[in-house]
């Protein structure tokens, strides 16, 4: 039986399923839940699926990446801050980002060997931005101090989950 990855609960209620969105997934169906005890959203599918071969882009669109720009901003995130891509597969937004400026933007990726460098726990972040990760991370509790470790007093955390 699958646990809540946040409070080790085994009761999910509101489940719901969703068909992959990739091509290596998109004959898959991953059924998702909330805890009944935490109220935290969890994938209930699989407990640990093996990224290594998952496919992602290698380009991104100019309107994400122009969107994306807006909303760093409007948050007081500048050029020159410290940005971490945590779970950036193949790099597409970091490297858009590193064009238009923001040269101090790193990206992390535990499945891609050019990205698994990038984390120190001397470097403090000011942002760390993930997109589709935080549904796939393993360990909450590791990733919650590697958080604390890597980011700067009143750094922002962003996390874009899949709909």
């Amino acid at each position: 039986m699958i646990a809540c990855k946040f409070c080790g609960g085994k009761v999910f209620k509101e489940q719901t399923t969703f068909k992959g969105s990739t091509k290596r997934y998109k004959n898959e169906f991953f059924k998702y839940g909330r805890c009944f005890t935490c109220g935290s959203i969890n994938n209930l599918s699989l407990d640990h699926l093996d990224y290594t071969d998952y496919a992602t882009g290698t380009q991104i669109s100019s309107l994400k990446v122009k969107r994306f720009e807006r909303f760093l901003a409007e948050n007081g995130i500048g050029k020159t801050s410290l940005i971490l891509d945590y779970g950036c597969g193949n790099g597409a937004l970091f490297l858009e980002l590193r064009k238009r400026g923001y040269l101090n933007t790193k990206g992390y990726e535990p499945f891609n060997e050019k990205y698994q460098d990038s984390i120190t726990k001397n470097q403090k972040y000011d942002l760390v931005y993930l997109t589709h990760v935080f549904e796939h991370i393993p360990n909450y509790t590791e990733f919650f101090n590697l958080l604390n470790k890597i980011t700067a007093p009143k750094a922002k955390i962003i996390t874009i989950h899949p709909s």
